[in-house]
């Protein structure tokens, strides 16, 4: 596996990875902390856990218990955080490491991540992702430290194997941007740093017959896929706004009018993924036959207003290229960006379709659960939302997304 730097950047990510992670997490808040005030913040389930295991004879403990994550009243806790506080530590789910890496920012505070499950990618991402009517993402700092408590992770729940499965899988999304990127904007782009992108989904690939049938090695493998897949996505400056599948996936739960479920979300982003991909396809083979006539920018927006006026989310309907320019440069790479698009889509319909296999329904729940009205409108609107350039904003700008009224 091509992942030499990779090591190296992971090293320098101070990541535990092994057993006796409480023990660890002491040496480590007494090393740096010694007699100071650490904030542990966990849900309800968790509080007897923080209470009994970890022993703060050489710092003082308080313990926080979340069980309401609205924006306005994590904004509240935030605020009541004293300054003789030297350090923060979350215990849990993805919801609790999201509002600690909000304290954090909000308070200028380090803070731990310590986790006894497997993690989703959007946990060790320097971004912090709330959710409020939408994902609201923000950058913040990297964690001081990371602690994996691999025999937890050994018997880790199907359920959690598949929000990890799935959430490696939804960065095919921002692996197409870079590539096709670099085709058509001639942008920055690392041979290398593909190749381990490659790796990544071909280990994965490989793991999932086993990861069906719970192999505890194998579960220990899938995290150390997504230990990777955050160290490759940070030297590639990854930015959450610039993720369309994430942007997708956002939109997708605001239409379908779901709650927060980290489990719905990562879910989400492989129904956008693969329509996306197709829409890719579909596009590329016409690109000759395609006539520009500028968009109704006044109708767009209020079709945008309409959906998103009381969410803060930002409109960059005007942000056009020179279209001539694109369709030069996309009818001169026809044969090379096909080539990569099916590629990268066949890639991504192997993994989806061997992916069934972790889910405790076969995927059956995938398509029943889909709402197709709401597909066609977050694919639409997904282009306006999501920064820095992509594939889809151009065949946006081509006008092929205006599918309905």
């Amino acid at each position: 596996m091509a992942n030499d730097v990779l090591d190296q950047d992971l090293l320098k990510a101070n990541i535990y990875y092994g057993k006796d992670v409480i023990s660890t997490l002491n040496e480590y808040i007494v090393k740096n902390f010694k007699y100071q005030k650490i904030l542990f913040f966990c849900k309800s389930n968790d509080y007897n856990y923080i209470n009994e295991n970890v022993l703060s004879e050489n710092y003082e403990k308080i313990i926080i218990v979340l069980n309401d994550f609205n924006i306005d009243k994590l904004e509240k806790i935030a605020q009541n955080i004293k300054c003789d506080v030297r350090a923060l530590v979350a215990y849990g789910d993805f919801e609790v490491a999201q509002a600690v890496k909000y304290f954090s920012c909000k308070n200028n505070l380090p803070y731990i991540i310590l986790k006894n499950e497997l993690p989703i990618v959007e946990e060790l991402i320097d971004y912090y992702i709330l959710y409020d009517g939408v994902y609201v993402a923000e950058k913040c700092g990297p964690p001081a430290q990371i602690l994996l408590d691999s025999e937890a992770l050994k018997s880790a729940s199907r359920k959690n194997i598949c929000s990890l499965v799935y959430s490696l899988l939804n960065k095919l999304g921002y692996f197409e941007d870079y590539y096709l990127n670099y085709i058509i904007y001639k942008s920055e782009f690392n041979c290398n740093d593909f190749l381990c992108f490659k790796d990544i989904y071909i280990e994965i690939y490989n793991l999932l017959e086993k990861l069906s049938m719970l192999d505890s090695e194998s579960i220990l493998r899938l995290g150390d896929m997504v230990l990777y897949m955050s160290a490759l996505l940070k030297r590639l400056n990854y930015e959450v706004e610039r993720d369309k599948i994430f942007v997708f996936s956002n939109l997708y739960l605001l239409f379908t009018e779901k709650k927060f479920n980290s489990f719905d979300f990562i879910l989400s982003g492989q129904i956008g993924l693969q329509v996306i991909n197709g829409i890719y396809e579909k596009f590329i083979k016409g690109v000759e036959n395609l006539t520009f006539s500028y968009i109704d920018i006044e109708k767009r927006v209020v079709m945008f207003d309409k959906y998103f006026k009381n969410y803060k989310l930002n409109y960059n309907g005007f942000e056009l290229p020179n279209i001539e320019k694109l369709k030069f440069v996309l009818s001169r790479n026809k044969n090379l960006l096909s080539n990569k698009i099916q590629t990268l889509g066949k890639l991504s319909s192997k993994l989806l379709s061997k992916s069934f296999l972790v889910q405790e329904d076969s995927g059956y729940a995938l398509s029943k659960d889909t709402d197709s009205i709401s597909v066609v409108k977050a694919v639409c609107f997904c282009s306006d939302i999501v920064s820095g350039d992509n594939f889809l904003k151009i065949i946006r700008d081509y006008g092929v997304l205006e599918l309905y009224e």
